[in-house]
């Protein structure tokens, strides 16, 4: 693992089309933070998220990512 990652390198070029507020903005920062805090790659780190809003995640983070259905992540 680097020690070079930072949290900008896993922001994707897409804009969340989340309201206002939502909480999925919160997780979002901290699971990217976390990740550069740690050392991960973007390029090595793969992203599961179930259905809703919540399951665009991997759209908005430069990860590999699957936005599974009903739920089932």
């Amino acid at each position: 693992m680097s020690t070079d990652i930072r949290f900008t390198d896993f922001k994707s070029d897409k804009q969340p089309t989340w309201c206002p507020g939502c909480g999925d903005f919160g997780t979002m920062n901290g699971m990217m933070k976390a990740l550069a805090n740690t050392g991960n790659d973007p390029d090595n780190t793969f992203v599961v998220a179930g259905i809703g809003c919540s399951g665009k995640i991997g759209t908005y983070m430069h990860s590999y990512a699957l936005h599974g259905g009903h739920g089932r992540a």
